[in-house]
This record gives structure tokens, C-alpha cells and sequence, in this order.
């Protein structure tokens, strides 16, 4: 059932949804600033390729100067 799905999301829609993410992400990462959030993009491409079938889970979050400073960008 899900590999049905799976080839019914990408015949409607799921391609152009990871080639946006895959060109956002590329586009991220021609900076520095942008190189984590670019990586995180191109998962989620991958994810857009292929999204029934997957598990998510949580993972404890890390703390640190570079996960402050990212939070900060990303509210501005």
C-alpha cells in the first residue's frame, strides 16, 4: 500500500515539491549562515520523494552557542 502511495504522490504532485525543496537548499547553502538549514532542506527533499513508509522520531535536542545563534536567525 504504501509504495502505491508513494507512486500516486509523486504523479500528483510530490516531484515538484522536491525539486523546490532541492533548489532551496542548494540556493542555502552558497552561504555559510545557510549551510545547516541547506542540509536540513535536502532532507527534506528526500522526505517529498518518498514521504509514506517513514517513521518519525524525536531526538533529544542539542544545546550549545550554534543552536542559539541559529534560533536568533531564524526568527529575523
Amino acid at each position: 500500500m504504501g509504495c502505491l502511495m508513494n507512486i500516486l504522490w509523486l504523479l500528483l504532485g510530490g516531484i515538484f515539491t522536491a525539486i523546490e525543496y532541492l533548489i532551496a537548499s542548494m540556493l542555502m547553502m552558497l552561504t555559510i549562515i545557510g549551510i545547516p538549514f541547506g542540509m536540513q532542506t535536502l532532507k527534506l527533499a528526500a522526505l517529498a520523494l518518498c514521504p509514506f513508509g517513514k517513521e518519525v522520531r524525536s531526538r533529544e535536542r542539542s544545546d550549545g552557542c550554534l543552536y542559539v545563534m541559529m534560533n536568533i536567525i531564524w526568527i529575523f
